[in-house]
């Protein structure tokens, strides 16, 4: 019979010249492309693999993984043994025998490597002209990408594919070797115990966390991608080779630091146009950038650099090469120019995760000053986005978390001292988007928040209340780095010689005026409160134009003013917190108002240097004057039994209208 020819051929073939052996362990799988002879497969076909040596032979069924028409997949277990050949038949039902046997292949030898069957052609009996099977080999190896957030050993974090667009479930993806792990954006993966892998991608804002005494060994590469929307990270630590991109756009500077012990720096400017780091020691200070220098052999781990990508409009991938930091690493940080610039040193965050900025300056407080820097530059002007160990920011959202390979500014207290990053400090982001600078923590922070633009540029600067802070300089507050530049306006307050973009406080100290400085070019500008969070209701922040007069709620109103050509400004405003009570309702807009508060029975009335010794004059709803006092300071506080109801308030040429209830 057929069947028993083939098998003796087999065998007489095995026996009358040497034929490679395969060992198998009962765990491989061997692929197969059925529909390379494109009839097989109807509805009630089966398919199976015949294997056999010179002293045994076992059948497996072959069952569909993949695909659809020509593109399918199909597989089987390989049976532990030592195999020469396999036979690839098609049959009517199961069991499989040569009994319900439809359709076959000839005697295939098993090659020493390969698992996937990807072409044969069919061997017809009696045919003369097609004696044998003509088969092509290949091997499959599975990608695994994840399906969603998940443990790195569980089969529900992952869906399976051999070529990146049929996927399947990856509790089947056995028997053959895993070539790579991608994990996707948003997606998080947890390495809980020692694992290897060839290859592991992961997805712009893709997470990859590896426990804490746990080592994921990478064989061939591990990638960090990077695009517009953000940026992949790693908490743990990986081995093998690794290459982070950063994505960044042309024509701006960017500060940025390397997640790797040995990258390389590159020597082609092409594109970026220069890699350079800020020399703190540098004992010349002109011209300005005099202190910048060249960068050049490998990344040093903790640095800051500038990057300046000035090549084509489009954003581009910046990458580093090398081995991936992990475990406490350390920066020496110089304080030796005698200079307004003593002290700063440009650092960089030195792992490929994010790093909680508060951790960082708690545990560096001794150290350096209790603020970060991050320096941008756009349009040809720098702004300085500022964040301080209260949690108080300012020029733009969520500082709170440091990014991968961000750069930024810290002041040493002193020289020689060290620059401490740990383990502890690392973090994903959790908020769902990855943008460069991240949102601070809710905080019993009293927060206002002023805004100056010039229509094209802005500037902030921040006065806070915090229980824990001191009326005089200490770590509540944070020197102001000045922006540089023709457009860009600069918004600050100043407790003694020093210049604060942060002022943190005690407690408000009401009715008391706060001075508040501008630097601008001449021109038109707006003053805002872009916060005014956690205060007492009644609470509010009233800007006073020390020029004009002019008192300004800002938590109802803007205020837009103009400096002229050569026109001294640092004097020009005043900001003050009144005492709770109902405020005027005139139009604030007009110079000859003044600002009236009452708290119960005290009406307060805010006057201006130039009117001391004026009278103020109380007028009643239907015009009666009820109440006369000479202006004897900035705070006038009038004590009477006032009837509820609206009264006027006259102050030389100004007049405000108050409610009392």
């Amino acid at each position: 019979m057929r069947k028993i020819t083939l098998f003796l051929l087999g065998m007489m073939l095995f026996a009358s010249s040497s034929v490679f052996s395969r060992a198998f362990d009962g765990t491989e799988k061997m692929f197969l492309r059925p529909l390379a002879v494109n009839f097989w497969l109807d509805a009630s076909a089966k398919v199976g693999f015949y294997f056999f040596n010179s002293t045994g032979n076992e059948w497996t069924e072959v069952t569909h993984i993949v695909g659809a028409d020509a593109d399918q997949i199909w597989g089987a277990v390989v049976p532990a043994g030592d195999w020469t050949h396999v036979i690839v038949t098609r049959h009517s039902g199961l069991p499989l025998s040569w009994d319900n046997k439809w359709n076959q292949s000839g005697d295939i030898i098993i090659p020493a490597t390969g698992n996937y069957i990807e072409s044969f052609t069919e061997k017809i009996d009696n045919d003369p002209d097609n004696p044998g099977t003509t088969t092509t080999w290949s091997s499959l190896t599975y990608t695994f990408g994840t399906k969603n957030t998940g443990n790195w050993d569980d089969t529900t974090t992952w869906d399976a594919t051999f070529d990146e667009s049929n996927w399947f479930g990856s509790d089947i993806a056995t028997g053959a070797p895993i070539s790579k792990h991608i994990i996707r954006s948003a997606h998080q993966v947890t390495v809980s115990s020692e694992a290897s892998a060839v290859e592991v991608e992961v997805e712009p804002n893709g997470k990859l966390t590896v426990s804490t005494g746990i080592t994921l060994t990478v064989t061939d590469q591990i990638s960090l991608r990077s695009d517009d929307t953000g940026t992949a990270t790693l908490v743990g630590n990986v081995t093998g080779n690794a290459t982070a991109y950063q994505y960044l756009t042309p024509l701006r500077n960017w500060y940025m630091s390397s997640p790797m012990s040995d990258a390389p720096i590159p020597t082609d400017y092409t594109d970026p146009s220069f890699i350079e780091y800020y020399d703190e020691t540098e004992t010349e200070s002109t011209p300005q950038y005099v202190r910048w220098k060249a960068a050049t052999g490998n990344y040093e781990v903790g640095k800051g650099y500038v990057v300046y990508p000035g090549i084509g409009t489009d954003g581009y991938n910046f990458d580093f090469t090398g081995n991936l930091n992990s475990g406490d690493k350390a920066i020496t940080l110089t304080r030796t120019v005698k200079d307004s610039e003593i002290g700063f040193n440009l650092v960089g965050n030195p792992y490929p995760s994010y790093l909680n900025a508060q951790d960082l300056l708690d545990d560096n407080s001794d150290d350096i000053l209790s603020t970060i820097w991050y320096r941008t530059k756009n349009d040809d002007q720098w702004t300085f986005p500022t964040y301080n160990i209260f949690g108080v920011s300012t020029g733009g959202e969520n500082l709170d978390k440091i990014p991968p390979m961000q750069g930024f500014w810290v002041r040493a207290v002193a020289n020689n001292v060290e620059l401490n990053f740990t383990e502890a400090m690392r973090m994903h982001n959790t908020t769902g988007t990855s943008i460069p600078f991240k949102a601070p923590a809710a905080s019993l922070n009293q927060i206002l928040r002023l805004e100056i633009s010039s229509g094209t540029a802005t500037d902030e600067t921040v006065i806070y209340f915090n229980p824990n802070a001191l009326d005089g300089y200490d770590r509540a507050d944070s020197p102001k780095m000045m922006n540089n530049g023709t457009t860009v306006p600069n918004i600050f307050t100043r407790l003694g010689a020093e210049d604060l973009v942060i002022n943190g406080m005690n407690t408000i100290p009401y009715d008391t005026r706060i001075p508040l400085f501008v630097k601008g070019n001449a021109g038109q500008y707006t003053i805002s409160a872009s916060e005014f969070s956690n205060f007492s209701t009644g609470d509010k922040a009233v800007l006073i134009d020390n020029k004009t007069s002019l008192q300004v709620d800002l938590s109802l109103d803007n205020y837009t003013f103009t400096i002229s050509e050569g026109e001294v400004t640092e004097n020009r405003f005043s900001v003050m917190f009144p005492k709770s009570g109902m405020p005027t309702s005139v139009d604030r807009h007009s110079a000859k108002n003044i600002l009236a508060t009452v708290n119960g029975n005290t009406l307060s009335v805010f006057a201006n240097e130039n009117e001391i010794d004026n009278e103020i004059s109380i007028f009643n709803s239907v015009g009666q004057r009820v109440i006369t006092q000479k202006v004897n300071g900035l705070k006038n506080d009038i004590n009477a039994q006032f009837q509820t109801g609206i009264y006027i308030v006259k102050l030389n040429n100004r007049t405000a209208k108050v409610f009392v209830k």
